[in-house]
């Protein structure tokens, strides 16, 4: 299965009312840290929930008015429940027993493009990641859990040392650690060829592996990291929007991804979407030339796809990654100025007062209205 070359423009259907909202978690859906969580100060934490419930409750509001029309799936970075503090069901679960209300969600896919964790009618959310995204993965991929382990296993045994599986996150990534780094270089290229022979397209890379062990306790080591190549690329939050983007196609429904983290920028960046991977820079964009920004304008005009990208960057200044959310800012910007009806850039909400995500939701599908002259 290609996920690349998964549209087909010319058979895409008259917009049906129906939105599907992929949205990352910390930041974007959340724009208000939950430190106050952690806290001992009840006045604070009832500040918090309150104003969560306000902010919670527009976004409720409208799923009713668009009577099953409107659906959200949260994406994120974080893993489900692997024993850490950022697990995502230990972050959900702290802001539900503190009286949290969250709308209704469809589901929750964790680890960047991994496993599928679906809520149920009633809200509650099931511990088991669905088969489908698994299988999807294994159909696009080749990659089995199964089958990843067992190689594991044989190549260690091959040069006597034990192996362990220490951060898997989701099925379709593993973290490998030995109990004797020395013949790691072996291990790696034995395991490699193993891939290789079964004709699975990995990508493997030698890192300094952080884990944890008897729940909170973190742990480094030198080891393997494995990941599964669709398309000859690793998988990431836009593999779930590109298959949603299909059937919106088929079905005449609309797209929007929101984010705003590094980690985002291939689900946010168009051209992802429209052939074109590899103009993912701001260098890129500019050394396109008329004609070719014109052809993107018009495969863009059938393709039912919008972003929205929450902007912070001045708060991460005195972080690592500054620059790293500081160029995708600028990227957006640039984005933003091709594409200004698909692309809305916005800062982070004050819960208590405003609800900017959900603004910029309503302007994309009213600009995707008005561009696709469904009025009339």
């Amino acid at each position: 299965m290609r996920i690349q070359n998964i549209f087909r423009l010319s058979n895409i259907k008259k917009y049906s009312g129906k939105v599907s909202l992929y949205t990352d978690f910390d930041e974007t859906l959340m724009p208000l840290a939950f430190d106050a969580m952690k806290k001992n100060a009840q006045e604070e934490k009832s500040q918090y929930v309150d104003a969560y419930n306000k902010y919670f409750g527009k976004i409720q509001q409208y799923i009713r008015e668009q009577k099953g029309n409107f659906e959200i799936s949260i994406t994120t970075g974080r893993k489900f429940a692997a024993g850490g503090p950022y697990d995502f069901i230990k972050a959900y679960k702290a802001l539900t027993d503190a009286g949290v209300v969250f709308p209704k969600i469809k589901e929750v896919i964790t680890e960047d493009g991994g496993d599928i964790y679906a809520f149920s009618k009633s809200g509650h959310l099931d511990t088991a990641p669905l088969k489908e995204k698994i299988d999807t993965i294994s159909k696009a991929t080749g990659w089995k859990k199964e089958k990843a382990d067992k190689f594991v296993k044989e190549s260690a045994k091959e040069f006597g040392v034990e192996s362990s599986v220490v951060s898997r996150g989701s099925s379709h990534k593993l973290d490998v650690i030995l109990s004797d780094s020395s013949v790691i270089n072996e291990f790696f290229n034995t395991l490699l060829s193993k891939f290789n022979k079964a004709k699975i397209q990995v990508r493997m890379l030698i890192e300094n592996i952080k884990y944890r062990t008897n729940g909170e306790v973190l742990e480094s080591g030198l080891g393997v990291r494995v990941e599964p190549l669709a398309d000859g690329h690793v998988i990431r939050k836009d593999f779930d929007v590109k298959l949603k983007l299909k059937d919106a196609i088929k079905h005449g429904g609309y797209v929007i991804a929101a984010g705003d983290a590094p980690n985002d920028k291939e689900m946010l960046n168009i051209f992802n979407y429209l052939g074109a991977k590899n103009i993912d820079s701001v260098e890129k964009i500019n050394s396109l030339n008329k004609r070719a920004v014109e052809e993107f304008k018009k495969k863009l005009s059938k393709l039912p796809f919008g972003a929205i990208f929450v902007d912070h960057v001045f708060e991460q200044r005195n972080s690592a990654q500054y620059m790293d959310f500081y160029n995708l800012g600028v990227f957006m910007q640039q984005l933003q100025r091709l594409f200004p009806s698909r692309v809305k850039i916005i800062k982070k909400s004050n819960v208590a007062t405003e609800n900017l995500l959900l603004d910029a939701v309503k302007q994309l599908i009213a600009d995707y209205k008005a561009e696709k002259n469904l009025f009339q």
